[in-house]
């Protein structure tokens, strides 16, 4: 008897907004349901746009239940009381972006040799890395 061929879970589903069916893409773990996002373009941009909307639903929840909304890179949202009349509790209220100075509400998280960046970034701004220095 032969003995059975492994596929990984993602091989075996379409593309969320196209319906492609194929064995590359994006492996999507949202809330226990395990998606696949192929690498065309309009798949991809579309992926964008959902995840944008999906941590803009989370700060606006943690921001109604006055939790604070900072984004700490691989650790996920702060969670911490806010201060009384903030959206940041006190801790990240002092962290100022690294770029322009205003107000940080998420840490970097590009990878930097091997580890993630971390630092404070604004709404507008991402941190800004180089080539050389995301490779290495």
């Amino acid at each position: 008897m032969e003995p059975k061929k492994q596929i990984s879970r993602t091989a075996m589903l379409n593309c969320k907004y196209c319906g492609e069916f194929g064995i590359v893409g994006l492996e999507i773990h949202s809330e226990g349901e395990i998606m696949r996002v192929c690498w065309n373009k309009t798949c991809q941009d579309k992926h964008k746009i959902d995840q944008h909307a999906r941590e803009d639903f989370q700060r606006i929840n943690l921001q109604s239940q006055k939790k604070c909304y900072f984004d700490r890179g691989d650790l996920g949202y702060c969670k911490q009381p806010v201060v009384t009349g903030m959206s940041l509790c006190a801790i990240h209220l002092a962290l100022k972006c690294h770029h322009c100075g205003a107000q940080a509400i998420k840490e970097c998280k590009v990878l930097v040799h091997n580890k993630m960046c971390l630092e404070p970034c604004c709404f507008i701004h991402s941190h800004v890395h180089s080539k050389v220095e995301e490779e290495s």
